[in-house]
């Protein structure tokens, strides 16, 4: 829509006085703009003699009132002094607007008044700045949805309806439209829908411009639903007695499916009469009017679904109005029902338009909403049940544009909301993609095409086939979407007796896509271990549950189990239908019944087992035996016959096994039904004979009514009269009887349902089961790579989250989904970036460290520091990070001294030693990084949590602990690198050795005193002799590091002088006894012999490994004490 741009001079005029402001500038040529308008107005009401007279001096009678208004605004638009931002946009409105309501004017003048409406809104001279602007906008809408004139000719009407909805459209898209309340949103809605209901005995260009400015509509309302708060505020329904009292009004007034055409007053007038009543005039097109009000009302009470209150309709607009309009567009799909077509009947018979026009409308808003649906319950409601029931109905239809509509819907919402409408997905292509696709149930060739392209722009989705196989294949309740899908495809890819097809190219490249998909995720993906699934014990097949649909190691073989369950299930259905008893035997040999059979496990085994003989399960359940009887209460408390009607539950619990026809048969089946819906639904029977002797009629007026054999048809009397006194005495309200009497003559009850594996279609009842499903049914679980794809959006909204409320997060549960959103960005190339801001925000400086997600934080990281995304920086950046949590524990240790209860500050002591070993075991991991700067960063930030304990004050069982866990095993591992990986694949290993050493040296000297009080102090001695006497002797590309061979005896003989001046290491020490001097020097013999005369040179060298004195050790218990160090050292590794 083009705007005006004004200019800040007037260049025409040389005379313009210089010191004329751009405002004053700006305000003249808006108020000529207002001025030129309302000449234009005068000039066609001059046109007419009502309004071109002229008055004598002496007549008393004045200017007409509308005359009156626009002269004034003339003479005051030049004097208004405020910016005109300030000034009241009714003031200069209401002229035009007084025109567009008056009954008096004629249709040209009518038009050019909402010209000039029309030329305010695109011109922006009204914001949401605007004093006033809401009530301006208000006015507007008001007055143009009540637009009347007098009817002079048909092509001024269409003008005029063409301005009017030029003018609405101009209002939702100007900048003031946010001040539009629900209300009036509904009314603009509702307004241009009427005139595409009027246009359709006019011009074609009206039909044409009325449904693209409703599209326009549609797409700017729902364009604006991600912006929309999510806490819906206006979608909660009051208590107080205001509300409900408003709530009525609600009904009365603002439903917008159900009351739409009674919103607005657009119509004209002639002859003094409204001509508004031939609306109706056009049989084909007062579908759109009459199936507006109607729709809603059949399906129930339509009081029962409006949503909202009257106050909420007054408020700035957003999901209430949206809920309305979207309801109201599906609605008008249900007017095929009205017109009692069958789903496969010819919806051009009797028009198109309108299905498409819904369905293109549909579209549109699903396009613009996307994945922001899920967030506003209501609508996805409606998404969830009555826009997919109709896309089922339509999706059979033989219209080839209404299915390709119906399936760019339905592909529209698997990319949106597929996690919401798994089984809406399964229904829609069992029933119709899987139904169409093949000519074999009646389809057009045209049909078979539109399917299977259908067909293929799904499986061009990377995800698509996994997806159905994980969630439908290796579901029990579901059918097998990817295997019939598959089967479907490679069928129809090879021309069997007839020439090469489009549909055998289409056929094909489905192939290709599905392959291509396939082949994609094995050279991606990381491959979980396929280890086969066997069934050891008997656990019940229904109750498998998955603990984590997150987590890929324990879906991944949840499914796989679940796959495995459903393939034996179906091979037991096999061997059921040749013979039941040993089908019986079968599952009770793969453990998927038990070896006592309870009626439960059978009952589950009828009731969730596709390919069952129905004739067979039937005359089961009817069994008089003991058993069955058990089996069949069992079977009927399967049943989720919640809120359902009393037919619809008998359709749906017959429509699963073929009815006995003897009489005893039936009698017990109907009673175990009837004790099932009475304990579900009481509503209107006093008790389960009750619902037992209706059932019994309602199945003898079923076949009353559709057998053939019977001439004389039951009347609804007959039926109302046959069912007196059965409710305890009582009888029943008639209109129940009624609707439950024509109800069953619509739709017959099918006491012999459909067998086989074939794909059923989608009758009422099987609809409102599957909605029922729907609110039980596991996750939808996503590839991984479709979270993927989200991750940085993800990541973003996290860190935001965290960074303005961190401070009130304080449980570990909320900590530690933080935190696992965190790590799992470390190796996502655009969410990483975000994702360490985020973790930096939380633990810089110990900001928002807590105990509650100390280990949390330690572990993501460590994530960030592996992370290879973001390069060696970041590594090093997270490395600093890790160092400086260990400056929180010391505050926290200081915080634990002063704790007022001992026990309090014995708790903090031990989670504070607790946390300190996990951080220096996340540390021990990074030391072997491939990486040589990573790696020996680690090493420090290592060392400087090792040696600066002072404040923590750690217990001695801890640090020896440490030394097995940590720098033992991770001494071990560096040695194991170093000798095993090439020079390529860790760059510089020498450096790193020597680093190690330094660290083991450095740490046993700090702790020396201390540890040496221990008994255990010899084990933990002989492990550092051990490790150094390995890296004397290592092996660096081949060869014997000479760096190595300098520096370990030199850090050796520093241990021992420091240990012999502190007086740990001495002859006959009572430390151990002699065994400590003995089994040292024979380590330190073998790394440098020449060390015991340098540190003890007063020795004699022939009694280091001298006599056995007293508290000595003999050959053999050396080697005990050595071995029993390397085993604690290994176990070390292995718990490292």
């Amino acid at each position: 829509m083009g705007r005006l741009k004004l200019q800040t001079g007037i260049n025409a005029i040389e005379e313009e006085p210089e010191e004329c402001d751009v405002t004053y500038t700006n305000k003249t040529a808006l108020a000529c703009m207002i001025n030129s308008e309302i000449g234009a107005v005068l000039a066609v009401m001059r046109r007419n003699v009502r309004w071109g007279g002229r008055y004598m001096s002496g007549d008393d009678q004045l200017e007409h009132s509308l005359i009156q208004s626009l002269k004034s605004l003339r003479k005051q638009i030049y004097s208004w002094q405020h910016p005109w931002h300030t000034i009241n946009p009714a003031v200069y409105l209401q002229p035009f607007l007084d025109v567009v309501r008056s009954d008096e004017t004629g249709a040209p003048i009518t038009g050019v008044a909402l010209s000039s409406v029309y030329k305010i809104l695109t011109l922006d001279m009204i914001d949401q700045n605007t004093v006033n602007a809401g009530d301006s906008v208000h006015l507007i809408v008001d007055a143009v949805t009540c637009c009347r004139f007098e009817l002079t000719d048909p092509a001024s009407e269409e003008m005029v309806l063409m301005k009017i909805l030029q003018v609405l459209l101009a209002c939702m898209k100007s900048k003031a439209s946010i001040m539009l309340s629900n209300q009036h949103v509904c009314t603009i809605v509702n307004t241009c829908f009427r005139i595409v209901h009027q246009a359709a005995t006019k011009g074609e260009l009206l039909q044409r411009i009325a449904r693209h400015t409703v599209h326009e509509l549609v797409r700017c309302i729902f364009s604006h639903l991600s912006e929309i708060n999510t806490t819906e505020r206006a979608l909660v329904n009051g208590n107080s007695s205001s509300k409900q009292e408003a709530g009525r009004g609600a009904n009365d007034d603002y439903v917008l499916g159900n009351r739409l055409l009674e919103n607005g007053n657009v119509g004209h007038e002639f002859d003094g009469q409204s001509s508004s009543n031939n609306f109706d005039s056009n049989p084909s097109s007062g579908l759109m009017a009459t199936g507006m009000e109607e729709n809603l009302l059949e399906d129930g009470s339509a009081k029962d679904t409006v949503p909202f209150d009257f106050h909420l309709m007054n408020e700035p607009y957003g999901v209430p109005c949206m809920v309305e309009i979207f309801r109201f567009l599906c609605s008008l799909l249900n007017l095929v029902e009205h017109m009692e077509l069958g789903a496969r009947s010819n919806t051009m018979a009797f028009d198109e338009d309108v299905p498409l026009f819904a369905l293109r409308l549909i579209n549109s808003a699903i396009e613009l909403g996307g994945p922001s649906f899920r967030h506003h319950p209501r609508l996805l409601s409606l998404i969830q049940d009555e826009l997919f029931r109709n896309l089922m109905q339509f999706g059979l239809s033989t219209s080839s544009l209404i299915l390709s509509m119906v399936c760019s819907i339905v592909l529209n919402l698997y990319h949106h909301l597929r996690t919401e409408l798994k089984l809406q997905l399964e229904a829609f292509f069992s029933c119709v993609i899987l139904r169409l696709a093949q000519s074999r149930y009646g389809a057009s060739y045209q049909q078979q095409e539109v399917a299977m392209e259908a067909l293929v722009d799904f499986c061009r989705q990377k995800t698509f086939m996994v997806e159905m196989y994980a969630n439908l294949d290796c579901d029990i309740t579901c059918s097998n979407v990817f295997e019939d899908l598959a089967n479907l495809l490679s069928k129809s890819a090879f021309p069997v007796n007839c020439p090469l097809s489009s549909m055998h190219i289409l056929a094909l490249d489905g192939l290709i896509a599905v392959i291509q998909g396939m082949a994609e995720r094995i050279g991606n993906g990381a491959g979980l271990e396929n280890t086969p699934v066997n069934l050891e014990e008997y656990t019940p097949f229904w109750m498998v549950k998955c603990e984590n649909y997150s987590d890929p190691t324990q879906w991944v073989p949840f499914v796989r189990r679940k796959k495995y369950i459903k393939r034996r299930l179906m091979i037991g259905a096999d061997h059921f239908n040749r013979d039941p008893k040993k089908g019986l035997e079968f599952l009770q040999g793969t453990h998927l019944l038990p070896d006592k059979l309870d009626p439960k496990s059978v009952a589950c085994f009828f009731r969730y087992t596709a390919g069952l003989d129905k004739n067979l399960v039937g005359d089961f359940l009817g069994n008089h035996d003991e058993f069955c009887v058990q089996v069949l209460h069992e079977f009927a408390w399967t049943f989720d016959f919640q809120d359902m009607n009393l037919d619809t539950a008998l359709r749906l619990f017959l429509e699963t096994f073929r009815l006995p026809g003897e009489s005893q048969k039936i009698q017990r089946v109907l009673e175990a039904f009837s004790e099932r819906y009475y304990e579900q639904s009481p509503q209107i029977l006093v008790n389960k004979d009750a619902a037992l002797l209706l059932s019994y009629s309602l199945i003898m007026l079923n076949t009353d009514q559709h057998n053939v054999q019977v001439k004389k048809k039951m009347t609804e009397e007959d039926f109302i009269r046959n069912s007196r006194h059965i409710n305890g005495g009582n009888d029943l309200p008639r209109d129940f009887l009624s609707e439950l009497y024509h109800s069953i003559c619509k739709n017959e009850i099918r006491t012999t349902p459909e067998q086989g594996n074939g794909f059923p279609e989608m009758t009422p009842s099987r609809w409102i089961d599957l909605m029922h499903k729907s609110k039980k049914s596991s996750p939808f679980i996503l590839d991984a790579r479709v979270a993927d794809a989200y991750c940085e959006q993800i990541t973003q909204e996290v860190s935001r989250l965290v960074k303005a409320n961190a401070s009130h997060i304080r449980s570990p549960s909320g900590w530690r989904t933080i935190t696992s959103l965190l790590s799992i960005t470390a190796r996502h190339p655009e969410a990483s970036e975000a994702g360490f801001d985020a973790l930096l925000f939380i633990v810089s400086d110990g900001a928002h460290l807590l105990p509650a997600n100390y280990t949390l934080c330690i572990d993501a990281s460590r994530q960030f520091a592996e992370s290879r995304v973001g390069q060696a920086e970041r590594s090093l950046r997270a490395l600093d990070l890790m160092a400086g949590f260990f400056y929180c524990l010391g505050r926290w240790a200081k915080e634990g001294k002063e704790a007022a209860r001992e026990e309090e500050a014995i708790k903090m002591s031990q989670d504070i030693g607790d946390m300190w070993l996990r951080l220096v075991q996340g540390l021990r991991k990074i030391c072997l990084d491939q990486r040589e700067e990573v790696r020996n960063q680690a090493l420090l930030s290592l060392q400087k949590c090792l040696t600066g304990v002072d404040e923590i004050n750690l217990p001695h069982d801890l640090w020896l602990q440490c030394f097995d866990l940590v720098i033992f095993t991770m001494l071990d591992d560096l040695l194991e690198i170093a000798q095993g990986h090439s020079q390529k694949d860790y760059r510089n290993m020498e450096g790193t050795l020597i680093l190690a050493m330094k660290l083991l040296s450095k740490v046993f000297l700090l702790l020396l005193q201390d540890l040496s009080q221990l008994t255990t102090f010899c084990k933990l001695w002989l492990g550092v002799l051990s490790r150094m006497e390995k890296y004397a002797k290592a092996k660096v590309r081949g060869k014997r590091s000479e760096k190595l061979q300098e520096l370990v005896p030199e850090l050796l003989k520093n241990n021992l002088l420091v240990m012999k001046t502190k007086g740990v290491l001495v002859q006959r020490s009572a430390l151990g006894g002699d065994s400590l001097w003995e089994l040292t020097w024979l380590h330190v013999n073998n790394i440098s012999p020449s060390l015991q005369s340098e540190v003890f040179p007063d020795q004699d060298s022939n009694r280091v490994l001298g006599q056995g004195e007293k508290g000595g050790l003999t050959s053999s218990e050396a080697n005990s004490v050595s071995s029993t160090e390397k085993v604690a050292s290994d176990n070390a590794g292995t718990g490292g």
